[in-house]
């Protein structure tokens, strides 16, 4: 689910990698980490549902509602931010 969702929504790029916890494996989680260039609360929403997949999880309900208050206290009045890509990176 979550792969069909970076593959179709074009989020795999230069600024995505991949972690997990040194911990036991049973109990280790492995994390996707990841930059897109336009920053807006709609590409929020759509990453936090991935794709509108998770919508209607109650869990993840709250968490967009909590998410979108950290939104506006960290970027108040804003809709869409700008990065500029590294140069030389090939896809």
């Amino acid at each position: 689910m979550v792969n069909d969702y970076m593959e179709n929504g074009g989020c795999y790029n230069q600024y995505y990698f991949l972690g997990f916890d040194c911990i036991a494996p049973s109990q280790s989680r492995l994390k996707i980490y990841g930059a897109l260039l336009d920053i807006s609360w709609q590409k929020t929403e759509e990453i936090w549902t991935l794709g509108g997949q998770l919508s209607s999880s109650e869990t993840n309900k709250k968490g967009l509602e909590l998410m979108r208050i950290l939104w506006d206290y960290l970027a108040p009045g804003t809709v869409i931010r700008t990065l500029r890509p590294v140069p030389g990176y090939i896809r």
